[in-house]
């Protein structure tokens, strides 16, 4: 209760008499105790009433009643809520009233003197209350209301137009969030549509039964299997094995302590194949550095590769040697003229633009618009959510999974297609060739 305010003549039961109703005065207002029985009824109705004095408030122009319905203390929501208040006027026309929040509001009207309310559930700690602006009580009792020499009703409407323009300004910006919910969902369809769809080219050979073309196998690895100029580790290693396939180092299969079978990798000859006045010219940087690797990690010019893995394993050095490996090894794909990213490029644009405005919304709405004032923000704040989560999961793919929103040029797409139709050789034929032998 506020000062000068005071409740009494307070009674309540049960419907069925199904409880025994006590009542404790506390500091401030009063606790309403019911005591249920065992077992408890399926269905119970509480009946309480009370006469509250001081509530109203008589100004120098209007009686104002301004009241809680429902308060915020309850950790349970309510189903409904049903009300009627009986004012003393002669009609409706001199009524005029507000319910806050009005999200909870399901039906209100006025029928004569009487003004009724239903509601929808009303969640959890949260309040409902009701304002009405009547005609001034002649010769009020200072002991029953109170009473002020102030215009009240031009208060009341200024108070009442800034809530509106605020849930008015509320709602608008929700149904923009909606909008712009959708925008998010079709945007990436239509870049899809416009700048995703492969081309089409006259190639439809099942197999390749030779490298189609005469590129590295990193290159092949970074534009084919990686991420779009960035080879994975199985680039390295097929460069490796290049090196011993154009003799700069040699591989041999030896029965070792640590497993079964080890590859032994011997640099052969280094001073042959030294920086200065040596075959490594031939070789491309990314060769060269990974030739260089392997020299640095050899004793006596030999190294086995499982301890070489675990040794690259524990350096911190060799993750920064894979990041500007990587790097070499794109400057040399030629992603441009195979693959567009056009739209992946959109995609992540519009996701961070999107991203950080649904952010900013996202924090500063419960400073502008409180939550208990503007039931609707919950809804708008749970959207706001899910449209974050939605294009930063979007801004992941695009970033990480570049083919999915770009395409391949008609060169790059034909490109692509043989060499998996070489994968595809070797894998299939290789699979014939084990089941012909366990035949």
């Amino acid at each position: 209760m506020l000062p000068g305010e005071s409740i009494l003549n307070i009674s309540g039961h049960c419907s069925d008499k199904a409880c025994n109703f006590s009542i404790y005065p506390t500091s401030e207002s009063y606790d309403l105790v019911a005591s249920i029985p065992n077992p408890t009824p399926e269905k119970i109705t509480f009946f309480i009433s009370y006469d509250h004095y001081g509530v109203v408030k008589v100004h120098k122009d209007i009686s104002e009643f301004h009241y809680k319905l429902w308060g915020d203390e309850w950790d349970k929501p309510l189903g409904s809520l049903k009300g009627s208040i009986t004012l003393p006027v002669q009609n409706e026309s001199e009524i005029q009233y507000w319910v806050h929040p009005t999200g909870y509001t399901q039906a209100a009207n006025v029928e004569d003197n009487v003004l009724n309310l239903r509601t929808t559930e009303i969640p959890s700690n949260q309040w409902y209350e009701i304002r009405v602006a009547f005609p001034r009580i002649a010769s009020p009792n200072p002991g029953l209301v109170k009473i002020d020499d102030e215009e009240g009703l031009t208060q009341i409407k200024s108070i009442e137009n800034e809530y509106e323009t605020q849930g008015s300004i509320l709602k608008n910006i929700y149904y923009f969030t909606i909008a712009f919910a959708v925008l998010a969902l079709a945007f990436p369809l239509f870049i899809y549509l416009k700048y995703g769809r492969e081309p089409k080219i006259d190639y439809e050979a099942e197999y390749e039964r030779e490298p189609p073309t005469d590129s590295k196998p990193a290159l092949v690895n970074a534009i084919v299997i990686g991420e779009m100029g960035i080879p994975t580790m199985d680039g390295f290693t097929a460069t490796v094995l290049d090196l011993a396939n154009f003799g700069y180092i040699s591989l041999s299969t030896f029965k070792s302590k640590e497993s079964n079978e080890d590859i032994l990798i011997e640099i052969i000859n280094p001073d042959i194949y030294a920086e200065v006045n040596g075959k490594l010219h031939e070789l491309e940087d990314f060769e060269k550095d990974a030739f260089n690797l392997l020299k640095s990690h050899a004793s006596g010019g030999k190294v086995s590769w499982d301890k070489l893995k675990k040794e690259l394993g524990s350096e911190t050095d060799f993750y920064k040697f894979i990041k500007a490996w990587n790097k070499k090894v794109k400057a040399h794909a030629a992603v441009d003229k195979l693959f567009l990213s056009t739209g992946n490029e959109y995609v992540v644009r519009f996701g961070l633009v999107i991203t950080v405005a649904a952010v900013f919304l996202f924090f500063m709405l419960p400073f502008f618009f409180p939550l208990d004032d503007f039931p609707i923000e919950s809804h708008l704040i749970l959207l706001l959510f899910l449209i974050i989560v939605f294009e930063v999961v979007l801004t992941i793919i695009s970033l990480k999974f570049e083919k999915v929103l770009g395409c391949w040029t008609p060169e790059g797409r034909l490109y692509y297609e043989r060499w998996n139709n070489f994968k595809k050789y070797l894998t299939d034929f290789s699979a014939l060739k084990e089941y012909l032998r366990n035949q």
